[in-house]
Order: structure tokens, then sequence, then C-alpha cells
């Protein structure tokens, strides 16, 4: 299997990246909804992403879906620069 390279962005770029594409998709309806920031995750395998956006929130107009298939698309397409951040419970455990 031969895997493609993800362009490595920094958190603004990405960020720029996704909220220009949620412009060009949404309803326009709806004048409301935002893209999420995203941020870093510790990478879940060699082909996952290693970042993720906030939950976006429930749109009558489907923003919602919008936002998430956006950010899917774009998980396929860019890296975040940088270490990973490990997730914890609340107790300090390690989630990853």
């Amino acid at each position: 299997m031969i895997l493609a390279r993800r362009a490595s962005v920094t958190p603004s770029e990405l960020y720029a990246i996704l909220d220009r594409e949620f412009k060009k998709e949404r309803s326009s309806k709806c004048k409301t909804c935002r893209m999420p920031l995203p941020y870093r995750i510790t990478r879940a395998n060699a082909d996952a992403a290693n970042w993720l956006i906030g939950t976006p929130d429930q749109c009558e107009q489907g923003c919602h879906n919008v936002i998430a298939e956006i950010a899917v698309k774009l998980m396929a397409k860019y890296d975040l620069e940088g270490p990973g951040l490990h997730a914890q419970d609340d107790q300090g455990r390690r989630l990853h």
C-alpha cells in the first residue's frame, strides 16, 4: 500500500483552510455557524490524522454535517506541525 504524504501546516494555516472551505459550502441561509478550531492529537496509527476539530453545534441548515465532511476530507490532506498531545482522563491516565 502506498500512503500519500500530507502537507504540514500550522494551526492558523489549517484553520484558514477549514474556514475558507466551510464558507464556500455552507448553506446561504445560515450566517451564525462557525468552523470550530482544530487541535493537535496523538496520531492513532500511521494512516490517521494528527488533529481534530471541536464539536460543532447542531444547525437546522445542516452546517454541522458540512463541517464534519470538510474535516474528514481535509484530515487526509493535512497534518499539524509539531508534536502531538497526549489525551488524559481526569485522573491523569493516558488515553492513547
